[in-house]
């Protein structure tokens, strides 16, 4: 009982931790935007740009010896 309290408070811990980074992360942007040190960009056309990316990866992979491990990750849908 208490390994499932402490298991159950580590994942819940963990999300909470992953949740305040991440809106730091947008603070720290829209701060960085406001005080004129940064401009984004928006990403509209994902499937365009892994379309153009792909082979270049795919190459890469090959290059270090890692192609099996890549085709491996793309399987993972």
């Amino acid at each position: 009982m208490l390994r499932s309290a402490i298991l159950r408070a580590g994942k819940e811990a963990g999300a909470y931790g992953r949740q305040v980074e991440s809106s730091e992360d947008t603070a720290k942007l829209v701060a960085l935007e406001k005080a004129g040190k940064l401009k984004r960009i928006p990403f509209a056309d994902r499937a365009e740009m892994k379309k153009l990316v792909d082979p270049v990866m795919a190459a890469y992979a090959k290059e270090i010896g890692a192609d099996a491990i890549f085709n491996q990750i793309n399987t993972i849908k």
